[in-house]
């Protein structure tokens, strides 16, 4: 069952405005739970290359070798000043789009004081709308180091 949701304007977008340059940084790169998911994060390294944030005027992640990998960013806007609040880099991969990584602000964490907007819920359930708009594709996949991989189904 999925948890009901507080009210948060977010919108979604394929790039980020190069205002955002700090706050992509430390999400990529300085989020606090890193260390929890530290074999997975270089599991993915291994395999896709290490992600690094590329542009001026609007930003990007990207990794060395999955070059056309797509990037979607949540955001909030408030008295003009776009605020960041997760990301996710994806691709697909046969009958799936395959989730790179993935971050949310710890805030927003399942254990941070703003869980209750279910912002890392939001961006899988945009990724799976995303999905259930490319031919072929039957679900998005979320791999772990260990067990099973999470699919949603379209």
């Amino acid at each position: 069952m999925t948890p009901l949701l507080e009210p948060l304007d977010v919108r979604f977008t394929a790039s980020l405005p190069g205002e955002c340059r700090d706050a992509l940084g430390k999400l990529v790169f300085e989020h606090p739970l890193q260390g929890r998911m530290r074999l997975s994060i270089l599991d993915n390294i291994h395999a896709h290359g290490a992600p690094r944030i590329a542009g001026d005027a609007v930003l990007r992640v990207e990794v060395e070798k999955i070059p056309t990998a797509q990037n979607l960013f949540v955001l909030t806007e408030t008295e003009g000043r776009v605020r960041l609040l997760g990301f996710a880099l994806y691709t697909r991969a046969g009958e799936h789009l395959d989730i790179l990584f993935l971050a949310v602000r710890h805030a927003y964490t399942d254990g941070g004081r703003l869980a209750r907007f279910g912002l890392t819920y939001r961006l899988m359930a945009e990724l799976k709308r995303i999905a259930h708009h490319v031919k072929g594709v039957a679900g998005v996949r979320l791999r772990y180091r260990k067990g099973q991989a999470l699919i949603l189904p379209v």
